[in-house]
């Protein structure tokens, strides 16, 4: 009889041992399967962040090579603008297109009044810009050499290139351009060029953008 009872306490113990291991197979098998699913999940993720990268890299690109167009389009000077004209040279530059008059095509040393072979090339030029760029801003910028004011009665070489400025706009006004439109600085002898006739200059710069 106790042999009988010590059978079915281990058969009992073994069936417990058993079905024990087996639930922990199964147990150690989903979570096999929840982490397998979990990488599949953290790959698909990282394939997704690669793909919104280069997509992002993509559109990067063609969001400089469309600012690189439209600022080659806005700073596109149109065909013959200002040519033949004595003294002007035009540059396209950052959203403006500038015609730099030589200042001794303007002016006299040290005079602001304007020579008559300078109003027959503004006036030339206005017609231009009327027709070209009727209604944008113009900013009118005087320059002058490095040479310190002796022969003047101006009290510095910003005031001089300041009344430069002035000049070419009030002609350029007269010549049917908006006053509205146009706005005056000066940077005196800040920004010389390679000579001290290059450096004496009003740029006419018109905004483009």
């Amino acid at each position: 009889m106790r042999r009988t009872r010590a059978a079915v306490l281990a058969m009992t113990v073994g069936a417990f041992f058993f079905t024990g291991c087996d639930a922990a197979k199964k147990k150690e098998a989903l979570l096999m399967d929840e982490n397998a699913g979990l990488r599949d999940q953290v790959q698909t993720l990282r394939t997704q962040l690669d793909d919104s990268e280069a997509q992002r890299r993509t559109l990067e690109a063609e969001n400089a090579s469309l600012k690189e167009t439209s600022a080659q389009a806005s700073n596109r000077v149109p065909a013959g603008f200002a040519s033949g004209l004595e003294g002007v040279t035009i540059e396209g530059r950052a959203g403006e297109i500038v015609a730099i008059i030589e200042g001794d095509v303007l002016f006299d040393s040290g005079s602001v009044s304007l020579r008559p072979a300078a109003k027959q090339t503004l006036d030339r030029l206005a017609a231009q810009i009327r027709k070209e760029f009727p209604n944008q801003a113009i900013r009118l910028v005087g320059f002058t050499d490095t040479d310190p004011i002796r022969k003047s009665n101006f009290p510095s070489n910003f005031h001089l290139g300041f009344q430069r400025a002035y000049e070419v706009g009030q002609f350029l006004q007269s010549k049917g351009l908006t006053a509205k439109n146009m706005s005056y600085t000066s940077f005196g002898p800040e920004m010389p060029r390679d000579t001290k006739a290059k450096s004496r200059r009003v740029e006419v710069a018109i905004v483009t953008e």
